[in-house]
């Protein structure tokens, strides 16, 4: 084994604990899994013109009453475990709509994410979570407030991402975005 260390392992004091190599690992698959990095914007998410439909589902909220959500894409990692989820909105309404607010988490991720959309095992029995990071970061697109990039206006798709630890016997899942119907019996790709 050699004792050579890299610029960043030098920097790091002390013994690491256990959740941070293992979140580590996560946003090292985030980047694997899904074509954006994790902290990205939906503006650096795929283009929604370029991905298959998967499941969609039609806006159950005030806001979202003329807009579609559509799964793009769910797929496992080859080791297992992760699962990254690929989703776009699209706005046929005549009004812009703010995403942050209507698909952030009430839960405890510290930053602006759209971390309100969750996976559910056939019969709702377990329900997944985006993945955080050491510092409670979604490891999933980030907004910034009520900027212009979470706003969805009319006649515009916006495409974001997720990442979740789903155990390997879940072959398909539930998608339940916010404020839209639940898209049923999605196969991990």
């Amino acid at each position: 084994m050699s004792t050579q260390q890299t610029p960043r392992q030098e920097s790091v004091q002390g013994p690491r604990p256990t959740r941070t190599l293992v979140l580590g690992t996560a946003a090292a698959l985030a980047l694997a899994l899904v074509p954006v990095s994790a902290g990205a914007t939906e503006s650096d998410a795929p283009s929604s013109a370029d991905l298959e439909v998967l499941g969609s589902s039609e806006g159950t909220g005030e806001d979202t009453a003329d807009m579609v959500a559509e799964v793009n894409e769910v797929s496992r990692h080859p080791s297992g475990g992760f699962v990254s989820v690929v989703y776009s909105i699209s706005n046929n309404g005549t009004d812009g709509v703010h995403m942050g607010t209507t698909l952030d988490s009430d839960g405890d991720y510290s930053s602006s994410a759209l971390a309100g959309v969750t996976l559910a095992d056939q019969g709702g029995a377990t329900r997944y979570h985006p993945l955080m990071n050491a510092e409670t970061e979604c490891i999933c697109t980030v907004t910034h407030g009520n900027s212009a990039e979470n706003r969805i206006d009319p006649n515009e798709t916006y495409t974001y991402w997720a990442l979740y630890k789903v155990p390997d016997e879940v072959e398909s899942v539930d998608v339940e975005i916010p404020e839209f119907g639940e898209i049923t019996d999605v196969a991990m790709g």
